[in-house]
C-alpha cells in the first residue's frame, strides 16, 4: 500500500516523539546512575565478611559495589573475642588492626576492588553490664574506637559525600559526634532484636534510639515495618532477597547434573528438605517428629548447625527417616539441594518468627521444588500462588504429600518467577528508589518523600 505525503508525515512525527521519549528516558536513567555513584557508602554492622553465614547486607554490598565504594566496617572485636579467639587464623590475620590499628582494611578474593573491608581495634566486652551510667560510659569509649577507624577510612580514602548504613548493629553510633553528618543516615534491622536474648538486653533500647534519629528506617518484613512506624515515619521495608547464580546451579534442568554428596548417597526415595539454623527459638522440632513419623518412606534432611539439644529431646536422632547433615559450606548447597524433592520452612508461630521474612525463602523459591511453610508470617501471603502455607501442624503433614504427587506447572512457574524478582540485583534498584526522594531533598531539591 502507498502512503500519501501526509500519512508518511505523520508517522515520521511518531517516529519522532517516540526517539525523543526513549532519549529523554535513557538521559534520565543516566542521570540517575551519575547521583547514586557520586556516594560512597559506609556500613557498619554486626556481619563480618569472613563469616560463614550469609547476612543480607553482605549481598547488597557486593551489588552497591558495582557503582560506589563501599567501606563495610565490620562488627568490632572486643578485648574478650581477641583472648578466647587468638589462635584462630582469621583473628590472627587481623591482629594487626585489632591491636594497633594498622593493616586495617583489606579486600577479599574474589570481590569487587570497590569494596574494602575495614576492621576497627579492640572494643571492650560490656554487653552484660546493666542499662545505665556504666554501660553508657563504655559504649562511649567503645564508640570512640569505631569512630576513630571511620575517620581514618574517610581521609585515607579521600571520601566527600557518603551515606552511612548501620545494618543491625544499635551498639554503635549513639555517641558519634554531633558534627558528623553522612548524607544520609540509614537504619537496617533485619530481625526481631527482642527475639535474640543476648543482643536484646541492650538491643531493643537502642534500636528503637536509632529508629527515631535514622533518616530512613528499613525493615525486612512487614510486620517490622509497621512496628517501627510507631517510632518513625521513614520506616521503609526492603526485603531480604537471593543469590540465584549459586540457587540456580541446583536447578536441573537446565543446570548439569551435580554429583550426589557422599552423605546423601544411601538415602532411598523421596526427599525432603530444611537448611538453615536450627534452634528452639524458630524451629518447631515437635512438627519436625510428626512429619517424620507420619511418612517414614521419605527421608528428611535437614542441613545447618544445631543450638540446642531439643532434637534429642523429642528423639529426632532415633528417627531413621530423619538425617542431620551440619553445616555445608554455602557453595556446597547447589549439590545437595539438586537432590532434593522440596523444601520446608518449619517454624514455630512466635514473635520471634513472625517478624522474620528470611533468606532461606528466597532460596527455596529459587530451587523451584515445592516449598512447605508454616504461616508464620504475614509476608508469605504475597506468594500463595505458589507455595503451601500450613493452617496448622495436620495441615502441615498433609501438604508434604499435595507437595511431592500434586504440584503444578502454574506453581512451578510462580516460584521461578518471584525468586527472579527477588534477586539482590533487584533489591539494590528498591533500595535506590527508596533513598533517592531523600537524597534530593537533602541536597536541597523540592522532591516529596513518600
Amino acid at each position: 500500500m502507498l502512503l500519501s505525503f501526509k500519512d508518511t508525515t505523520k508517522y515520521s512525527n511518531i517516529h519522532h516523539k517516540m526517539a525523543c521519549f526513549v532519549i529523554s528516558i535513557t538521559i534520565f536513567a543516566a542521570k540517575i546512575i551519575s547521583m547514586r555513584s557520586d556516594y560512597d557508602l559506609l556500613i557498619v554492622t554486626t556481619s563480618r565478611l569472613d563469616n560463614p553465614v550469609t547476612a543480607p547486607i553482605y549481598s547488597l554490598a557486593k551489588e552497591f559495589a558495582r557503582t560506589n565504594r563501599i567501606f563495610y566496617i565490620e562488627h568490632p572485636y572486643t578485648w574478650k573475642d581477641y583472648w578466647q579467639g587468638k589462635n584462630d587464623p582469621i583473628i590472627k590475620g587481623k591482629k594487626e588492626a585489632l591491636i594497633k590499628g594498622t593493616s586495617y582494611y583489606r579486600h577479599l578474593n574474589g570481590w569487587s576492588k570497590n569494596l574494602y573491608a575495614i576492621t576497627p581495634e579492640l572494643t571492650l566486652p560490656i554487653n552484660w553490664l546493666p542499662d545505665g551510667a556504666l554501660y553508657d560510659t563504655l559504649a562511649k569509649r567503645n564508640d570512640a574506637v569505631l569512630f576513630r577507624t571511620v575517620m581514618k577510612t574517610l581521609k585515607e580514602f579521600d571520601v566527600k559525600k557518603f551515606i552511612l548504613i548501620n545494618s543491625f548493629d544499635p551498639f554503635f553510633g549513639r555517641f558519634f559526634p554531633k558534627d558528623f553528618k553522612p548524607i544520609l543516615d540509614i537504619y537496617q534491622t533485619i530481625d526481631s532484636i527482642a527475639g535474640e536474648p543476648y543482643i536484646a538486653r541492650h538491643g531493643v533500647r537502642l534500636e528503637a534510639e536509632h529508629a527515631r534519629r535514622a533518616d530512613i528506617f528499613l525493615t525486612t518484613s512487614k510486620k517490622l515495618q509497621e512496628q517501627y512506624t510507631t517510632l518513625t515515619p521513614n520506616a521503609r521495608q526492603l526485603s531480604n532477597g537471593v543469590d540465584l547464580e549459586v540457587f540456580e546451579k541446583a536447578v536441573s534442568p537446565p543446570a548439569p547434573a551435580l554429583p550426589r554428596p557422599a552423605d546423601m548417597k544411601d538415602l532411598k526415595g523421596k526427599i525432603i528438605c530444611y537448611f538453615g539454623h536450627l534452634d528452639s527459638l524458630r524451629i518447631d522440632f515437635e512438627l519436625m517428629k510428626k512429619s517424620a513419623l507420619a511418612y517414614p518412606d521419605i527421608q528428611f534432611v535437614y542441613i545447618g548447625p544445631i543450638h540446642g539439644e531439643e532434637y534429642k529431646e523429642r528423639g529426632l536422632d532415633k528417627l531413621p527417616n530423619v538425617h542431620f547433615l551440619g553445616r555445608k559450606p554455602f557453595l556446597e548447597l547447589p549439590a545437595y539441594l539438586q537432590h532434593v524433592d522440596a523444601t520446608i520452612i518449619p517454624y514455630k508461630l512466635n514473635d520471634l518468627t513472625s517478624n522474620i521474612y528470611p533468606l532461606k525463602f528466597n532460596e527455596c523459591l529459587a530451587l523451584g521444588k515445592p516449598v512447605i511453610v508454616t504461616h508464620f508470617s504475614k509476608d508469605l501471603e504475597d506468594y500463595a500462588d505458589g507455595i503451601y502455607i500450613a493452617r496448622d501442624a495436620d495441615h502441615f503433614v498433609s501438604l508434604l504429600n499435595t507437595a511431592l504427587h500434586h504440584d503444578t506447572p502454574e506453581r512451578y512457574k510462580d516460584r521461578w518467577e518471584r525468586s527472579r524478582a527477588n534477586s539482590w540485583e533487584n533489591r539494590a534498584e528498591q533500595f535506590w528508589k527508596i533513598v533517592e526522594p531523600f537524597l534530593q531533598a537533602k541536597e536541597g531539591k523540592q522532591v516529596k518523600v513518600v
